[in-house]
């Protein structure tokens, strides 16, 4: 009985699958099937073979963030400022270069037009660098500050270029103000010089040794800054010493409405004033005992003399029409700041040896009380910004960086160079703003060693590049050879060039709230490159807002609040200090010239 034959059916209704063979297959369809899997194949190796090979070949790992990042970070950044406003909570806080386009309830502003500029973080600070006429003012610093005082932020605006202040001109500092007016802030100004200033009494910033002694060390150091002699000395710090003393005896009068640097001078220019301090029992001794060291030289009158003469000189300098006018007498401003308050220091460079000490004492006992009183009440911040900030030397920018990002202080710095600020800070502190400035603007620059440091720090990137090679061989019978290679090297991802060259409004930029992620990486604070053009707009508000300044001074000029002292008010300040200080009567000197004996 013969065996039925095998077959591919799979079941009763389905019909047998066919045979496929080669020999059915058209020769075109295999030969574009056969290319397209070779190229295919081809594809994998080689882009698998560039994976490894990056991976093992990497040399610059450099770059600036891809659009997609920038756009994400943007996000980001107004998403955050619209969170803190409505939470009221400001440990964190943005700023922008351009024009909002939203509103929180009714004044509070985020999201950006396109194009434009939004940055995280603030509150750890920004340094702006650029050479003059590099547009980091016009272009950047300015607007900035616009759009924090939009916010309700208070702002201290420290203003170098007081010389443009004229009836028909305004300074940088005076057209922000007049922006800040129409915002409804309230605006204070501390201009030594000008009749439109407020009164501030460096000595408001006295309470304890402590303070006193921070206020005369501020002095002295502006006082010397750019000397290279040596500040280390017996007759320097005795006359830091000897301020620090007269500064809190005059904290301990009575009237305080005298208790100026007026009478400082006057009570340290009285005749006789070892024998004054020697036999006065009404000072108290936590007062007296910074006053031993110059008690303690009565046996030696020239060394006294020295002493006395140290901290004379200083306080000398300040014993004129423009300091009287501003800096003596009861304030008019408080040096706490609250909400929605705009702060003017204007600095002509004209009384910038005498005057700048001062000016530099109000601004560093602010932000040291600003920081660390705990007496602001209210949660929104303090923000210093300081063009040209290396002309004063404020010790508290060097210092205080790092705590007062917690705290809701921050610092927008603005120089030209680091020669520039290392000049007026030293090397070390130089280095420690540099590191605490998280957000940095780099512009057009004009000193190689700021542009080389720079050119550094932004890192190397690779760069790809093919070499071709031909060889012949005598008597080959096909002519010779012909070989392609791939080579990898890097590159300055910013060259010297570029940061030499690049045009106005054009800034390299760092910034906390930019991010990416390279091989599976997460990178931080990525460079990316923006050219900054403001719109017609923004003029006309700028121009609009410095009509509104000039109504405001012209109200000041007709009321001035700093009037300088007159004959009359310096005589009564001599007359107080000689009450005050009083000569011991002749008995009684002669019997404690006995008992010492």
């Amino acid at each position: 009985m013969s065996q039925p034959k095998n077959t591919n059916t799979l079941h009763p209704l389905i019909p047998p699958l066919p045979k496929l063979s080669l020999q059915d297959i058209p020769m075109p369809v295999l030969l574009v099937g056969g290319y397209l899997a070779f190229f295919l194949i081809l594809v994998i190796v080689v882009r698998f073979s560039k994976k490894r090979g990056n991976k093992g070949t990497k040399l610059g790992r450099a770059r600036q963030a891809k659009k997609k990042e920038w756009k994400e970070s943007q996000r980001r950044v107004t998403s955050s400022i619209v969170d803190g406003h409505r939470k009221k909570k400001f440990a964190k806080f943005g700023g922008w270069i351009g024009k909002p386009k939203f509103l929180i309830n009714s004044d509070r502003y985020f999201g950006m037009t396109d194009p434009g500029i939004a940055l995280d973080r603030l509150n750890e600070h920004m340094l702006l660098l650029a050479s003059s006429g590099a547009g980091k003012s016009f272009s950047a610093f300015d607007p900035i500050i616009r759009s924090l005082i939009l916010q309700g932020f208070s702002v201290g605006f420290f203003d170098f270029k007081g010389d443009e202040e004229t009836d028909r001109t305004c300074c940088p500092s005076s057209s922000l103000a007049g922006y800040a007016l129409e915002q409804g802030y309230n605006v204070r100004v501390v201009a030594p010089g000008y009749a439109d200033s407020d009164k501030i009494n460096p000595l408001d910033a006295v309470t304890d040794s402590e303070s006193a002694g921070e206020l005369s060390e501020v002095v002295y150091a502006n006082v010397n800054k750019g000397k290279q002699s040596n500040d280390d000395g017996f007759f320097p710090l005795s006359g830091k010493l000897a301020m620090q003393f007269i500064f809190l005896w005059l904290k301990w009068q009575p009237r305080q409405d005298l208790a100026d640097l007026a009478l400082a001078h006057k009570a340290l220019s009285l005749p006789n004033l070892l024998d004054r301090l020697l036999h006065n029992k009404d000072i108290p001794q936590k007062i007296k005992i910074l006053a031993q060291q110059l008690i303690s030289t009565a046996g030696s009158p020239e060394t006294a003399a020295s002493i006395i003469a140290t901290t004379l000189t200083v306080l000398t300098k300040f014993q004129n029409d423009a300091s009287w006018a501003t800096f003596c007498g009861t304030s008019t401003m408080p040096l706490i700041t609250g909400h929605k308050e705009f702060i003017i220091y204007r600095m002509n460079p004209l009384y910038e040896k005498t005057l700048a000490p001062l000016m530099a004492s109000i601004i560093h006992m602010q932000l040291r009380l600003n920081t660390y009183s705990g007496k602001r009440g209210t949660p929104y911040p303090f923000i210093m910004a300081m063009d040209e900030f290396p002309r004063i030397l404020i010790p508290a920018i060097a210092g205080q960086m790092a705590d007062a990002r917690s705290k809701r202080v921050a610092y927008l710095l603005a120089a030209q160079s680091h020669p520039n600020i290392e000049a007026t800070y030293g090397k070390l502190a130089m280095e420690e703003i540099l590191a605490n400035a998280k957000t940095v603007f780099i512009g057009q620059l004009n000193c190689d060693r700021t542009i080389k440091q720079y050119s550094e720090s932004f890192g190397k990137e690779d760069i790809s590049y093919k070499t071709s090679s031909d060889s012949t061989q005598k008597g080959a019978l096909l002519g010779g050879s012909s070989s392609d290679n791939n080579n990898l090297t890097t590159r300055d991802l910013v060259p010297v060039e570029a940061l030499k060259e690049a045009p106005q409004g054009l800034f390299y930029v760092r910034s906390p709230g930019t991010e990416g992620t390279e091989n599976g990486e997460k990178k931080s604070q990525m460079l990316f490159k923006v050219n900054i053009t403001p719109n017609k707009n923004e003029q006309i508000e700028a121009d609009r807002a410095k009509a509104t300044w000039f109504k405001f001074r012209n109200t000041r000029l007709r009321n001035p609040i700093a009037l300088t002292l007159t004959e009359a008010d310096l005589l009564e300040r001599e007359t107080y200090a000689e009450q005050a200080l009083p000569l011991p009567k002749a008995d009684k000197k002669a019997a404690f010239e006995k008992l010492m004996r």
